[in-house]
């Protein structure tokens, strides 16, 4: 009897053991906005999952329309007010290229950048200037 709970609890510790190994990666984005970010407005920002194609054809306005319908390669939304850091959890599914667009008043900086999710970074930290994203190093 004792030999059977044995094994009944090892293999519920192995069955947890394996579904913990199969999670989803996934990373910190911190976003630090300067206090005239945007003219001093909010500023929408999508992380959302592209191939390099997308990436390099979809325009401002395709992309925008993300943030009132997000489809299923949306992985967060997120509000930034001028001059107040924020974060959020963006979960990762295996190779994801991630995204991440800013829709500013005035489009004329680099308003998105492409992140390689094959990297061993947990976190990933950005700049909103007044009207771009700037990837910082991530200091540990």
């Amino acid at each position: 009897m004792i030999a059977h709970r044995t094994l009944v609890v090892c293999g519920l510790l192995a069955l947890v053991e394996a579904r913990c190994a199969h999670r989803s990666p996934q990373w910190t984005l911190a976003m630090e906005p300067l206090a005239n970010s945007n003219h001093s407005r909010a500023i929408y920002v999508i992380a959302r999952s592209v191939t390099a194609q997308q990436f390099a054809t979809q325009d401002y306005r395709t992309v925008a329309a993300l943030v009132e319908a997000p489809d299923s390669t949306v992985r967060a939304t997120i509000v930034v007010l001028p001059g107040r850091a924020t974060s959020t959890t963006i979960r990762l599914a295996p190779n994801d290229r991630i995204a991440i667009y800013g829709f500013f008043s005035d489009v004329g900086g680099a308003w998105r950048v492409l992140l390689d999710s094959n990297t061993a970074e947990t976190s990933v930290r950005l700049r909103v200037t007044d009207n771009s994203l700037e990837v910082l190093p991530n200091g540990r």
